[in-house]
């Protein structure tokens, strides 16, 4: 049985990406891989601004690989890096079991677009500026002991595997649950941790607008 996730990313994207109801829809209405809502598809042709210096600018998508030294989640031997194009890592992944976003803005305004594609044992969150942006990997939580990161930890171990595993160098805050979150280049690796065991692993891009400087 899952573990309850944590609320924390989601309640801030929710309060920020407010002004219409969110539209919501699941996997049996994506096409593919989930890049087609309602007959609209995400398109590679927006010209990019630039990334982060420690990413590789291919102007338009293909072979983009994200934020390469900060910190990387693994499943099924695949190499996931925050920042990538969210085509490259969908169409390896498959269809989503469940799909919704959340759009800012209304109509013909629509200023950004995040969305959520569930796995078995992992969300993969992504963020575009516009409809015609190409989504990006900006987050990816995982909920439940099924996935272990690439260094050994997973969920239902402890704070001091944690620190074993991560060391000490964190930043500590308070939700339902205690969070410490370890930065590496430009990206975030969140643990939640309740009752001395951890109940949530949250990968996550240090800042979204970083993207496109």
């Amino acid at each position: 049985m899952k573990l309850k996730k944590l609320l924390i990313v989601n309640l801030i994207i929710i309060l920020f990406f407010t002004g219409c109801k969110a539209k919501q829809s699941d996997a049996e209405n994506l096409d593919g891989i989930g890049l087609t809502t309602n007959n609209e598809t995400i398109t590679d042709s927006f010209e990019m601004d630039g990334f982060a210096e420690n990413m590789e600018d291919i102007n338009g998508g293909g072979d983009h690989t994200g934020y390469k030294d900060g910190f990387v989640f693994e499943y099924n031997n695949m190499a996931i890096y925050l920042g990538d194009y969210a085509e490259n890592v969908l169409t390896k992944l498959g269809p989503a079991l469940d799909f919704y976003e959340y759009r800012e803005g209304c109509a013909a305004d629509v200023k950004s677009v995040v969305k959520k594609y569930s796995y078995e044992n992992f969300e993969i969150t992504t963020y575009a500026r516009n409809e015609n942006d190409i989504e990006r990997v900006t987050a990816i939580d995982l909920y439940d002991n099924g996935i272990v990161t690439p260094e050994g930890l997973y969920i239902g171990k402890t704070f001091e595997d944690m620190v074993a595993i991560y060391g000490t160098d964190y930043q500590e805050k308070l939700s339902f649950a205690k969070i410490y979150i370890y930065s590496k280049e430009g990206t975030l690796l969140s643990f939640g941790i309740k009752n001395e065991m951890i109940i949530d692993i949250l990968y996550e891009v240090d800042n979204i607008e970083g993207l496109y400087k």
